[in-house]
């Protein structure tokens, strides 16, 4: 009480201290006192001591007390002006003590600026199937963040020694047919764009488009795809403009009459790859959209006879995709007309002057298992 409310340098703190020191020779089994003191020195910004303290602490008392240390430990530490490598040392400590304050971990790394070990603690915490959030969040959530903390901060991430490829790749197969998995592709993709790896980000791009199983997971995928096209058109329209600019201060510089020469080329080059590459998978969305609905439900006949009309006018597309459909389609499984399909398959080559295969096929048709009469009438 005679040191409550004076400066942390007033000479009754130390004689305070030296008392609780007297006291802990033959109450050092007693955690109150321990509690007292380290709150004492924690109060008066005496960082090193106050650790120290809290360290005898937990060597002293039995484990079944060490909740009561940990409590003033922790709160101690998360100060502001405890400096973050002790703060830090400090917590990795109390999480082998506590894995439910993982989670705590990670923000505190977070604001400390420890982005690389945060996403290091909650990979994790991840990886631990017995793992429950005790701030009732999902995995899919925590996937979601390590995602974001993966691929704002890809330097840390690797400084760290985290498989960036690895980690989110199991994190795509965990979700499976539920979906969500969308995500953690765009931020893989993104991983290698803020790397500077282009092309690897578009293999990316590209796995995940034949990979997703949902229309959303689809549309995240596909856009940011786009985007990731429309800004390497961008910046090659900007380069362009910054060296014609030079070339114009520089007097026109340019090529003789007649020479043609690779390099003076180069970035019309890329630039006309680059828009071919954004037209194509433009071109391709209705059919990679139909891949995705066909991989939900490959015993969907609506979407099948919708994906021929898809390649009208490419008759042999249009042949393979009939063949693939009534090979693929089990129709005990069958969602809509089986027969139909069946019957537009022959109408097709006959509309094309091939009466011999359209007996073929109907006579297929003929020979298969319908769950109703309905579908051989047809």
């Amino acid at each position: 009480v005679a040191a409550r409310g004076l400066s942390p340098d007033d000479a009754a703190h130390e004689a305070l201290a030296a008392c609780f020191e007297r006291a802990l020779v033959t109450m050092h089994k007693m955690p109150r006192i321990w509690l007292h003191y380290a709150q004492l020195l924690a109060s008066s910004r005496r960082v090193t001591r106050a650790r120290r303290v809290c360290d005898r602490a937990l060597m002293s008392l039995p484990a079944t007390q060490h909740e009561r240390v940990w409590e003033v430990y922790i709160r101690f530490v998360g100060q502001k002006h405890v400096p973050t490598d002790t703060a830090l040392r400090v917590w990795r400590r109390y999480v082998r003590f506590d894995p439910a304050a993982a989670e705590d971990f990670v923000e505190l790394l977070e604001r400390r600026g420890r982005p690389g070990e945060a996403a290091a603690q909650l990979a994790r915490c991840l990886d631990t199937d017995k793992f429950m959030s005790v701030r009732n969040r999902s995995r899919h959530e925590m996937w979601g963040q390590l995602t974001d903390l993966i691929t704002a901060h890809p330097a840390e991430a690797k400084e760290a020694g985290l498989k960036v490829d690895a980690i989110l790749r199991s994190g795509i197969a965990t979700h499976g047919d539920k979906g969500g998995a969308g995500r953690l592709w765009a931020g893989l993709a993104d991983y290698y764009i803020r790397s500077a790896a282009f092309d690897r980000a578009r293999d990316v791009f590209e796995e995940a488009l034949a990979g997703v199983r949902t229309v959303a997971d689809f549309s995240l995928v596909f856009d940011a795809y786009a985007q990731f096209e429309e800004s390497m058109i961008t910046a090659l329209l900007e380069a362009q403009g910054e060296d014609g600019a030079a070339a114009g201060a520089n007097g026109g510089g340019g090529v003789g009459e007649g020479e043609w020469r690779l390099e003076n080329y180069g970035p019309e080059l890329d630039l006309d790859l680059h828009m071919a590459r954004l037209e194509s998978l433009m071109d391709r969305r209705p059919e990679l959209l139909s891949d995705v609905r066909l991989r939900q439900n490959p015993n969907n006949v609506h979407e099948w006879r919708k994906r021929v009309k898809l390649f009208e006018g490419d008759g042999a597309r249009q042949v393979r995709t009939y063949t693939q459909a009534v090979k693929t389609v089990e129709p005990a499984k069958a969602v809509g007309q089986l027969g139909a399909l069946w019957a537009e398959f022959a109408k097709f080559y006959e509309a094309h002057g091939d009466a011999t295969n359209a007996r073929v096929v109907l006579k297929k048709a003929t020979q298969v298992k319908y769950r109703t009469v309905d579908g051989l009438a047809t």
